[in-house]
């Protein structure tokens, strides 16, 4: 039998839908697929699920005709058809509805995609298959839903507890809990496009196996996690590394904003979809086209015909965009070494990087009180030829430097590598006799090593330094404790509750980063791929200090850094610094 052949579309603004037939849950399935117009107002579902890397595919009846698609769809459609709401289901799906041997369709259609999710009346979240516990978990998340709906709209105020039993909930210990973090660590809730259409989507109804749930329910649990730090367990041996609730956050926040109207600039959604995953590199732009309030400026950089389009060029030129849109320096924050696609100048960020390939900490760009250059943007800054013109100054140079420590949800490994960590930092600082900015040293090296922000982005307050002693009391006791000398458990559980401030903004801010001290004695932390000689740059507009190494007459960026003492203008203001024009050349950083 020959292989299906697609019926090219008639124009720019028409789609495939798929019906899907109705049969036993067994039997293989069968349906059509027809072509309509959006302009018509069609009445269609759309699926949102994972298409997988290991590209699997199972055979379907279309139209008469055997045609591959990925086994996620199948497993997907034969699930859908089981629950047969409606019967004869009309559904648009990605890998069937659009002509995968057609790179000019599917440059066309990517470019439609916010408009195929938002016409559909209902979006169909796959999760995947059924597994062990994923009843169990599912479940969880309609019961702590209706716990939430019980409980307000009481006075509750916000809480960060040790034992959910105070509300009425499972121990943390519960197989609840960690059926929940397994459920939320699937690949659903990290992948870019899926991002986009759960933003989009009228109505979601979450499925996992058979069971389906509608997504108002996970968003009771997103206001649980909120407002008392739920047990979502990171120490899940097959889940370390993975922040369960970050992305989830993310989703919801985009879904929450879109629905009202209020759409972020791309430069800011490449911010805060960092961690989310795309099976080819362009997919981690193009998938947040139709969520970005400027994304029509990106239309022009859609190419999936790969031999006239490589991945750093379409990189490049948004890059160049963003410049263009005066977000260089939101852009720039988003540099990180080393490099996954080859080719990029060092100042143009590889947005191919998900959760799985680096660890980064929070951007010092979002605090909302940094503003290291003092002044605003007074020179434009320029993009030829793969370089960036910029306006700026060299206030200091790199002297000394830790390790990178990235973060551990093992709390073996954490105290295997914090003692250690924690002392080298204490020794670099300790060679300071003062601070330039008349603090104390140490309060200069906690705030250092939480970029002087609270874990809810505040600017940190006194507290922090007690919770910062309490931290390093704790470690002393943990290590004790696993010595078999003995401790005092009392004093242990109250140091882990007081040392949880600290630890937590800690955390969000280590990853992919290093202390680091200056020659003039300030304290720092600067990206991994820091080195002694290195310069501590200000680049006028910008919000925080970069780290730049010389390459010939112009620069190489190494990343954006947290200097104590030289965030908020500084530097300049009284130390008789001058701007001068500055190059970042089309060159990457070479360790």
């Amino acid at each position: 039998m020959p292989p299906y052949s697609y019926r090219p579309l008639a124009s720019a603004r028409e789609i495939r839908v798929f019906t899907l037939l109705d049969e036993p849950f067994d039997a293989p399935i069968r349906g059509h697929l027809k072509h309509v117009s959006l302009d018509a107002n069609p009445i269609y579902d759309a699926l949102s699920y994972c298409w997988g890397d290991d590209q699997r595919t199972r055979q379907i009846r279309c139209n008469g005709v055997d045609i591959e698609v990925p086994d996620s769809l199948y497993v997907a459609f034969r699930e859908l058809r089981r629950q047969g709401k409606p019967s004869n289901l009309v559904i648009w799906a990605d890998a069937l509805c659009i002509n995968q041997g057609d790179e000019e369709e599917k440059t066309e259609q990517v470019k439609m995609m916010d408009q195929i999710y938002q016409k559909a009346q209902l979006v169909h979240a796959w999760l995947g298959e059924r597994s062990s516990d994923s009843d169990l978990a599912m479940q969880f998340v309609v019961d702590l839903a209706n716990k939430l709906q019980s409980m307000y709209p009481a006075n509750v105020s916000r809480l960060n507890f040790d034992d959910p039993s105070r509300l009425g909930l499972p121990s943390k210990h519960d197989a609840k809990w960690y059926a929940l973090s397994r459920l939320l660590r699937r690949p659903w809730f990290s992948r870019a496009w899926i991002a986009q259409e759960l933003a989009l989507a009228p109505r979601v109804m979450v499925s996992c196996g058979a069971y389906g749930v509608e997504w108002k329910v996970f968003e009771s649990l997103y206001h649980m996690c909120q407002e008392f730090g739920l047990p979502l367990h990171r120490e899940v041996p097959e889940l370390s590394g993975v922040d369960t609730v970050t992305n989830f956050a993310v989703m919801f926040n985009l879904r929450q904003s879109v629905q009202k109207g209020s759409k972020l600039a791309m430069v800011s959604l490449l911010r805060a979809t960092k961690n989310f995953g795309a099976t080819l590199p362009r997919d981690k732009v193009f998938a947040l086209l139709g969520l970005a309030r400027d994304g029509w400026k990106f239309h022009r950089h859609v190419e999936y015909r790969q031999q006239y389009r490589p991945v750093a060029d379409v990189f490049r030129g948004v890059a160049e965009t963003m410049v263009s849109n005066h977000q260089v320096f939101e852009m720039l924050s988003q540099v990180r070494h080393p490099k996954r696609i080859l080719g990029l100048p060092s100042w143009v960020p590889d947005w191919s990087f998900d959760a799985g390939a680096v660890m980064a900490g929070i951007p010092f760009y979002v605090h909302p009180t940094h503003a290291a250059s003092g002044i605003g943007e007074t020179f434009t800054p320029q993009c030829s030829g793969g370089e960036l013109v910029l306006s700026g100054c060299i206030v200091s140079y790199v002297s000394r430097l830790s390790s990178v420590l990235n973060p551990t949800n093992s709390e073996e490994e954490a105290l295997n590598t914090y003692p250690r960590w924690d002392k080298e930092c204490r020794d670099l600082a300790g060679n300071l006799h003062y601070y330039p900015t008349g603090e104390t040293v140490e309060e200069a090296q906690w705030r250092t090593r939480i970029g002087n922000m609270s874990h809810l982005g505040k600017t940190a307050d006194a507290s922090y330094g007690q919770s910062y002693r309490a931290w390093c009391d704790y470690l002393r006791l943990a290590l004790d404790r696993r010595a078999g000398r003995y401790i005092d458990m009392h004093q242990f559980a109250r140091l882990d509750v007081e040392s949880d401030a600290f630890a937590t903004a800690q955390t969000a801010q280590l990853g992919g980063r290093r202390f680091a001290v200056t020659r003039d004695g300030y304290v720092g932390l600067v990206p991994a791929w820091s080195k002694p000689t290195d310069e501590v740059c200000i680049f006028a507009g910008a919000s925080t200090p970069h780290i730049v190494r010389r390459a010939g007459s112009g620069y190489v960026l190494v990343g954006e850094c947290y200097i104590h003492g030289l965030m908020n203008g500084q530097a300049l203001g009284h130390r008789g610094f001058t701007y001068v024009t500055m190059t970042l050349v089309d060159q990457a950083v070479i360790q």
